[in-house]
């Protein structure tokens, strides 16, 4: 109930962030450091139904907080594109 965005596994559909599904938390419930969401990067749902969906982050949702529940992948590489990424994660 604060007004930092979290990212949880309910927010997380393969390919789709779902932006009404986030969470909001306060600065003192953060882990130190917080695991802050860039754009482009690919966030992975790990539990529930959907676990193994993964969405590109983009630039509407950067800045947001991963939940425990969420992996960051972040490519190092620029030859790969995170949508690439995020694609092919999605595949069976």
């Amino acid at each position: 109930g604060g007004d930092i965005p979290v990212i949880g596994p309910a927010a997380i559909r393969p390919m789709v962030l779902d932006l009404t599904s986030f969470d909001r938390t306060i600065s003192d419930n953060l882990p130190s450091p917080p695991p802050v969401i860039r754009q482009g990067d690919v966030v992975v749902n790990t539990i529930s139904t959907h676990k193994g969906a993964a969405a590109l982050v983009t630039s509407e949702v950067q800045n947001a907080i991963a939940s425990r529940h969420v992996v960051i992948v972040r490519p190092k590489d620029a030859s790969l594109a995170p949508g690439f990424l995020a694609l092919v994660l999605n595949s069976k």
